[in-house]
């Protein structure tokens, strides 16, 4: 029944394509800002840091009224880049102080014999430092797709026509009415949500260990 009904599987998709969309972001922006973070001094790091950690101190809530405005004023509703860009912006730091993390477990005296060898920074990162943070770079996309999976609160906001919303807002609307509720399907559409974690929980379990115990030990 879930499967035959093409309005359930747009639900996959949607949810899809915010998910990899949110993956892809959050890499292509936190790979140079941990490597930056974790290599360089500069002045106003450590309150930089701050301030990227504290955004995860803020409950979705607060900002609903205010992201809806702006997004309505951009024309970002019931896009996919509107979604895409608020999801990244609550997955962000985690990103960061992961991949910084793992950037810091790797020696700097690495990065001093590429240097001596003639690459540059982008070389260093791409060639040599990628390679090593293999693990990090899989558990901070793993992380974000599970937490990009979840969300319910962003996509309502944004989300509003039928063809646009994402799995979680779809099993609300769909199942749970004013009136009854059909738990048997619920239950199965649920299920078959779940089974994408299910899936990448097996294949990188041993990366999202890793990620958790991410600068507990230097060296």
């Amino acid at each position: 029944k879930i499967f035959q009904n093409s309005q359930y599987v747009q639900y996959f998709k949607n949810s899809f394509i915010v998910a990899f969309g949110c993956v892809a972001l959050i890499l292509i922006v936190s790979l140079p800002s941990g490597y930056a973070l974790s290599r360089f001094r500069f002045r106003g790091k450590n309150a930089m840091l701050t301030a990227i950690t504290s955004v995860q101190m803020f409950p979705t809530v607060v900002i609903m009224i205010s992201l809806y405005t702006m997004y309505y004023k951009l024309k970002l509703l019931d896009t996919y880049t509107g979604l895409i860009l608020a999801d990244t912006a609550f997955a962000m730091p985690l990103g960061i102080t992961l991949l910084r993390s793992f950037f810091d477990t790797v020696p700097s005296s690495l990065d001093e014999a590429a240097r001596i060898d003639g690459a540059n920074r982008l070389q260093i990162l791409l060639q040599i430092l990628l390679p090593l943070i293999l693990p990090g770079i899989v558990a901070a996309g793993t992380y974000t797709f599970l937490s990009v999976w979840d969300d319910y609160l962003l996509a309502l906001i944004v989300m509003q026509k039928e063809s646009n919303i994402t799995l979680t807002v779809g099993l609300a609307r769909s199942f749970l009415g004013e009136y009854s509720n059909d738990y048997g399907s619920l239950m199965a559409f649920s299920l078959a949500g779940s089974l994408p974690i299910i899936i990448l929980f097996a294949f990188f379990q041993k990366f999202l260990i890793s990620g958790l115990t991410a600068g507990a030990v230097k060296g």
